[in-house]
């Protein structure tokens, strides 16, 4: 009499269907695990990269409200920011000597710019773009990476003539004070 059930040849038979398929499911695993890995990698640079340009927006703006103040606080020395300014060398030191209005607006700007420059950000003064008024206004661009604090069509100007910020510029500008009307 032939048994009804055979163990050991039921599992030689299910062993040898199943060749390779062991290693082809351990394959597909660590794709998928790589896959995962890598798109949290990404997410991880994404993010520093998001931090770091947090942070010189963060540092552009503390800058330009440094000089903003400056400038409000000696109104007659921002006259000397007519037209467009980024002298970064001033006529005196105005912690030693007396200074005039200009000389310490101007002494102000370059110390508030130095301490930019450390920062790998340049800085400038230039009249704001705006038309159809009268009064004329000062704006302070802080500028980094491969942006000029310009006006104007360029990939490297800041913001464009009409005061719109130029694609993947890497830059603040901020209005402050008129200075004499025409």
């Amino acid at each position: 009499m032939k048994p009804i059930f055979n163990s050991h040849q039921m599992f030689s038979n299910q062993i040898s269907h199943q060749k390779g398929i062991g290693l082809l499911e351990v394959m597909v695993a660590l794709s998928l695990l790589a896959i995962a890995v890598l798109g949290y990698a990404g997410m991880q640079v994404r993010s520093a990269k998001v931090g770091l340009e947090a942070d010189n927006n963060t540092r552009a703006v503390e800058f330009a409200r440094d000089l903003h103040e400056r400038m409000r606080i000696n109104r007659e020395g921002t006259k000397v920011f007519e037209g467009n300014y980024n002298t970064k060398t001033p006529a005196k030191n105005c912690r030693t000597t007396n200074c005039t209005p200009n000389e310490l607006a101007q002494f102000d700007f370059s110390v508030v710019a130095k301490n930019a420059e450390e920062m790998a950000m340049d800085m400038a003064v230039r009249q704001c773009p705006m038309a159809g008024t009268a009064e004329k206004r000062h704006c302070i661009f802080v500028a980094w990476g491969k942006t000029t604090p310009t006006i104007g069509a360029a990939d490297t100007d800041c913001i464009s003539d009409d005061l719109i910020y130029v694609d993947d510029a890497q830059c603040i500008f901020m209005e402050s004070f008129s200075y004499a009307k025409p």
